[in-house]
């Protein structure tokens, strides 16, 4: 991984796992505030455009998480989960309806990813591997509201 001190956006790093759902960061109360959203995230491949001209970093987002408290030292995160009660609702009966759904019609419903068409020739994939899972020593920085 590219050394996050190349990106002006990150404000800290994770220092410490306290469980699945909490995190301490570097981020001190300079850095970040109280209901800040946080993404823990990855720098990936430099971008460029048909010019050559840098575009800078593809980032990639591992998670997000919300700032809890913070102090001259450090700062609480948790995951911060963007599930809004409507959305979450609709999970919900929609997941009721599968259940009870008998219809042959609505048996072996899948979708299906149809790959772009796309000249093979200009493919190039990303160099550097995405890591989804989160490490000590991650980068964080604060998203916009």
């Amino acid at each position: 991984m590219k050394n996050a001190k190349e990106d002006p956006n990150c404000v800290g790093r994770i220092i410490r796992i306290l469980s699945k759902k909490s995190v301490i960061i570097s981020a001190t109360s300079n850095d970040v505030k109280v209901g800040d959203i946080l993404s823990v995230y990855q720098i990936s491949d430099e971008i460029f455009d048909l010019d050559g001209k840098s575009l800078g970093p593809m980032i990639f987002d591992k998670d997000r998480l919300v700032v809890k408290q913070t102090t001259a030292h450090y700062s609480l995160c948790e995951k911060k989960d963007f599930i809004t009660q409507r959305n979450k609702a609709f999970w919900g009966v929609s997941r009721a309806i599968s259940a009870l759904a008998t219809s042959p019609l609505l048996e072996g419903y899948e979708e299906e990813e149809n790959p772009l068409y796309v000249d093979e020739n200009d493919i190039q994939p990303l160099e550097i591997e995405l890591d989804s899972v989160i490490h000590l020593g991650d980068p964080v920085r604060v998203l916009p509201n």
